[in-house]
């Protein structure tokens, strides 16, 4: 099922995302979609349709079955100036907010190199257990339920997690980044 205003190749997924228990999220290049606050949103998006359709995906994180959420973000992102200073600033005290919610684990992968990390993909577990994976290319992504695709991912969200900063150290060094970059 398509939404409007979602590009083709990411409507097969949206439905998938918005019925998870859970999702898993790593991301390389920009803050994650459901973690973008509506500045940030702004400037990566290209038209304000676009924007509110966003922040209407965003809802599954604060109805009352939310999603358990886990993300990995690349402290690159915590760097990489998106509509400038106040914009960024923005963005990051949101991350923290957000990290501070039950149900959401925010990570920073550091920037050093992790096997199978290539590009931002995100894991939607269903009620069911099943599982659909959102690949992300240059071009445009794709949504799989392959068992090998699964797989790889699985493997490399592990890894991430595994070397990534707590949650605790993550959120500290959002902060940090904001105080010393941002202000």
């Amino acid at each position: 099922m398509r939404s409007r205003g979602y590009p083709r190749y990411f409507a097969d997924f949206s439905e998938a995302e918005s019925s998870a228990v859970m999702l898993r999220n790593y991301e390389n290049r920009i803050v994650y979609g459901l973690l973008q606050a509506r500045v940030y949103a702004e400037v990566i998006l290209s038209n304000p349709r676009a924007v509110e359709e966003r922040l209407r995906r965003q809802e599954i994180l604060t109805r009352s079955n939310a999603p358990t959420l886990f993300a990995v973000l690349d402290e690159s992102i915590l760097y990489r100036e998106v509509g400038g200073p106040e914009v960024m600033r923005a963005q990051l005290e949101w991350l923290q907010e957000v990290a501070g919610w039950p149900h959401v684990t925010l990570q920073i992968a550091l920037m050093i190199f992790h096997r199978g990390a290539r590009a931002p993909f995100t894991i939607a577990t269903q009620p069911d257990r099943s599982e659909v994976v959102y690949l992300e290319n240059a071009a445009r992504g794709e949504a799989s339920a392959e068992a090998t695709d699964l797989s790889a991912v699985t493997e490399t969200f592990a890894r991430l997690q595994a070397n990534s900063l707590s949650a605790s150290a993550s959120v500290s060094r959002i902060g940090k980044v904001v105080s010393e970059r941002w202000t």
